[in-house]
């Protein structure tokens, strides 16, 4: 019984070390969620402010990176502004000022930011290299960023240009310009994001220029 049993024991651990070769693991992955790497074109945070001026040098919107999310200043009717992005589960919360603002979530490769009731602000669905940014659920006139190349945006609405946005990676500076050519906005930072194509968006807000910003840098794309 004795030489069965050693024989048997035998047999499981070289069954064992079998399987281990075949699938390539050696030891148990560490529980919880495993950090995925960041795509080629995906912006990098960090944790500098990323400041946009205008033309003028005037200062249009600053974006504060931090590891639990992203906060915003800008200025809205003359007074300064504070939005707040955090993760809450599988939303996002955005809070103006400490208040609750708008919520994102999203599902697949759209994105539906709404407020607190439940009214949709804005849609964003992404397919391929083109972002497509669209108001409430009717999601009429939308506005298309495409990315042609890494360190390139064009902004349509309609099959009409909106203008361009050109990133120079060796200067970390990134110029946003209307069709004829002039230079609008400005920022030096590093890392290229589809969110510099909302600037070039007519009839936005001050508010609804940093939630969708904001989303868009977040989302990596």
């Amino acid at each position: 019984m004795k030489g069965s049993a050693r024989t048997c024991n035998g047999r499981a651990v070289a069954m064992l070390m079998a399987l281990v070769a075949i699938t390539g693991c050696s030891k148990p992955e560490p529980s919880g969620a495993v950090e995925q790497a960041p795509s080629a074109n995906q912006p990098q945070l960090g944790s500098r402010p990323i400041q946009v001026r205008s033309a003028e040098n005037q200062l249009a919107i600053t974006l504060l990176p931090d590891k639990n999310g992203l906060g915003a200043e800008y200025e809205q009717a003359g007074a300064r502004v504070s939005l707040e992005a955090r993760n809450k589960g599988e939303r996002r919360l955005y809070t103006k000022d400490g208040l609750a603002f708008a919520e994102a979530r999203t599902r697949g490769n759209t994105t539906k930011i709404t407020s607190p009731s439940g009214v949709t602000l804005w849609v964003l669905k992404q397919a391929g290299r083109r972002l497509r940014v669209a108001r409430g659920d009717a999601e009429a006139s939308p506005v298309i960023i495409a990315r042609p190349s890494p360190d390139r945006l064009r902004v349509m609405r309609d099959e009409s240009e909106l203008g361009r946005v050109t990133h120079d990676a060796s200067h970390s500076r990134t110029k946003v310009r209307e069709p004829e050519g002039r230079v609008v906005f400005d920022c030096i930072a590093p890392g290229f994001s589809s969110m510099y194509g909302v600037l070039l968006m007519p009839d936005l807000s001050a508010d609804d220029r940093a939630v969708l910003m904001s989303e868009i840098l977040l989302l990596g794309y």
